[in-house]
């Protein structure tokens, strides 16, 4: 969508992620890797091949867009009497948790990529909140926090608003020299008291705007 704003023209692109916080018994993995091991000695007792699949992966960036690229991920975190919190670090992808929660496995930002021109103005725009829903109560996830560098910088425009935490709704401007920047999304998830087990997750919106 294209907006002609004070002689400058003003695009906007939104994308919804996704995200998944997993409290699981380790006996499920125990159990999966047991299937997988009994499937290749299976295999290879018949005489046929053992494969096991791999992933390759390539995200493509159109100009004036964006996309996302990695979810995000709690990992493994085993509920407590008590409620507490875990604090996903998006500049080091590294989780530290409240209340003596405990986590394990994988702990990751999510990631997003879009493509302008270098030294142009980009506004983004983060939800206060997300709900993750799952078998036991509604979990939150807020403080939502970004991770720009190396390609955005922030830009301040005196009053507050454009020094990258203003309103919800900071603006950065694009340094690296190919245009293509990506930046990490991260926040805090508040895990209830006994939280009963099972997967929870949500999607969220980032909205753009290239100026």
């Amino acid at each position: 969508m294209a907006v002609l704003r004070s002689g400058m023209q003003s695009l906007i692109s939104t994308f919804s992620s996704s995200l998944a916080y997993w409290i699981r018994a380790f006996c499920a993995v125990i159990a999966l890797a047991i299937l997988i091991l009994g499937q290749s000695a299976q295999a290879q007792s018949q005489g046929g091949p053992v494969i096991f699949p791999g992933q390759a992966q390539s995200v493509i960036v159109a100009p004036t867009s964006l996309t996302s690229s990695r979810n995000m991920n709690f990992g493994k975190i085993a509920p407590k009497p008590t409620a507490g919190n875990v604090i996903l670090n998006p500049a080091t992808d590294t989780c530290t948790t409240t209340n003596t929660l405990l986590r394990i496995g994988l702990c990751q930002s999510a990631i997003f990529a879009g493509m302008g021109q270098r030294n142009f103005t980009v506004r983004i725009n983060t939800p206060a909140s997300v709900t993750l829903t799952g078998p036991g109560t509604a979990m939150v996830l807020d403080t939502i926090t970004l991770d720009v560098a190396p390609d955005l910088t922030p830009v301040g425009n005196g009053n507050g608003n454009g020094n990258g935490n203003g309103n919800g709704n900071p603006r950065y401007s694009i340094v690296s020299p190919t245009g293509i920047f990506t930046f990490n999304v991260g926040g805090t998830l508040h895990v209830g008291a006994n939280q009963a087990p099972g997967a929870y997750s949500g999607t969220f919106s980032i909205t753009v705007v290239y100026q």
